[in-house]
This record gives C-alpha cells, sequence and structure tokens, in this order.
C-alpha cells in the first residue's frame, strides 16, 4: 500500500474531511466545479482527490441511498446513531475513496494526473501544476449525481520543504450554479 499503508491506514488518508457532493452547505443549485491544481503533490504524499463512485457500481449505489436519506457529506452519516443504514453506506463510500490511495492505483498513475483505481472502479486525480479537473454534480434531470462524490486526500510530509508551496495541496476552485430563473421546475429546461 502507499507509503507501507494498509487499508486501514488509507481510510485515514481519504477520511480527514470526508467524501461530500458539491451541493452541501446550502448549495443546492450547483451544478459544475473546475478544481485547478496550482502545485504537485508527489503519489506517496497523498493528495489526491478521489471519486469513489465513478463506475463503481456498488459505492454509487450506497452514495444515491445517502442522497436520498438527504445526506451530502459522509461525516454527518457517520457521526448520527439513528440511521444504521447511512452510517454502513457513508462507510463503503469512504472505503471506495480509501481504495483509490492504495499502491495498485498509484502503480497505473504513472506520470498521468488522473487514474483508475482497482479493477477500474473509481478515479485518482493526482495533484500536478496546472491541471484542471472539471466535473458535473448533477444529471441533466437536475438530480444531485451519485457519482460526483469527492473528497481530497490528506497530505503527508515527505522531504524537507523546499518553499511555501510545499506545505500541502493548493488548488483554486470554481463553482457554477443553476440561474435563478431556471431554479425549480423550470430546472429541467436549463
Amino acid at each position: 500500500a502507499e507509503a507501507g499503508a494498509t487499508l486501514d491506514a488509507a481510510v485515514w488518508w481519504t477520511s480527514e474531511a470526508g467524501q461530500h457532493v458539491d451541493t452541501n452547505n446550502g448549495f443546492p443549485d450547483r451544478y459544475c466545479t473546475a478544481l485547478t491544481y496550482l502545485n504537485d503533490v508527489a503519489p506517496p504524499r497523498g493528495g489526491a482527490t478521489v471519486y469513489p463512485c465513478a463506475n463503481a457500481p456498488a459505492a454509487a449505489a450506497a452514495a444515491a441511498r445517502l442522497l436520498e436519506r438527504g445526506y451530502r457529506h459522509t461525516d454527518s452519516a457517520v457521526r448520527q446513531d439513528e440511521d444504521e443504514g447511512a452510517f454502513d453506506d457513508a462507510c463503503e463510500v469512504l472505503s471506495a475513496g480509501s481504495r483509490l490511495m492504495l499502491d495498485d492505483t498509484t502503480a497505473r498513475l504513472g506520470d498521468a494526473v488522473a487514474a483508475p483505481g482497482p479493477a477500474n472502479r473509481g478515479l485518482r486525480v493526482q495533484p500536478r501544476t496546472g491541471a484542471l479537473c472539471l466535473f458535473w454534480s448533477l444529471n441533466d434531470d437536475g438530480e444531485i449525481d451519485a457519482t460526483s462524490w469527492h473528497g481530497g486526500a490528506r497530505v503527508v510530509r515527505g522531504a524537507p520543504r523546499r518553499d511555501y508551496w510545499d506545505a500541502g495541496k493548493w488548488t483554486l476552485q470554481s463553482f457554477r450554479e443553476v440561474p435563478p430563473r431556471f431554479r425549480g421546475a423550470a430546472r429541467r429546461s436549463f
């Protein structure tokens, strides 16, 4: 596993901020996110943006169930005690994201920015200066896309820092929302 990590250790890499959809925190009309990476982070140091539900039927089904229950972030599902099914589904999404941090995905990265995870399930995007990662949060019908769940892996210190930029992962983020005149019932015509 990455840096000698087991799957349990890989869960630690991606669980700090959890996995989420970009319609959380009061932004239900956000349909597009653009992430521009401003620095490189070598794969052994983490820092990847992971999409655990991309081309991953079990994780996507768990994510869809979380959305049906009103969850937009794995942390809120994990930190509650009433709904065991939501807890289990959040753990499925977190586990799928964690698997994207293991060696088999790192080996596929090579010089590429993005690589599929184990058995071609999920997607890992490694920070490279100037790389752009664009993804959609809503389907054509205006519903949240269950495959858009994502999260950022921690950056761990590797070699001694050369400069300020080595401290972590730096991104420029831009979001687009459905225009107000197309919200609600009119959303389907957007």
